[in-house]
């Protein structure tokens, strides 16, 4: 019994399934694994109630659904590319900020707790 190789595989693939049939499949994969490594994530988002980086997370995939969507009317990749530096540049800072906002808090508790010195 003569094993197919990777190119007899994808010949019978394409017999069977279509390429829209394909492509539907590997998106449906992507997004699901996606879904399973996103949900903790949101999940803990939630639970400590940070709302900022949820709506962040919310808009930007608005914007890019809405800029791939222009995509496919025009055929302009500059666009794309820009909307998602600036994501991703709005993305880092609101790291930033909040990183400093947090750590300004951590210091004023501790100072706040520290016991007062006796000389």
């Amino acid at each position: 019994m003569e094993f197919l190789t990777l190119n007899k595989w994808e010949q019978l693939l394409e017999q069977v399934i279509s390429v829209h049939a394909q492509q539907l499949v590997f998106s449906f994969i992507l997004i699901f694994i996606t879904f399973i490594v996103l949900r903790p994530i949101v999940t803990w988002l939630v639970v400590r109630r940070h709302i900022v980086f949820l709506t962040y997370i919310i808009v930007s995939l608005f914007l890019i659904v809405f800029v791939l969507s222009l995509r496919m009317q025009n055929e302009e990749t500059e666009l794309i590319l820009r909307f998602i530096e600036g994501i991703s540049l709005f993305g880092f800072s609101l790291v930033i900020f909040y990183s400093f906002h947090y750590i300004k808090q951590k210091i004023s508790y501790r100072l706040r707790r520290r016991p007062p010195n006796r000389i």
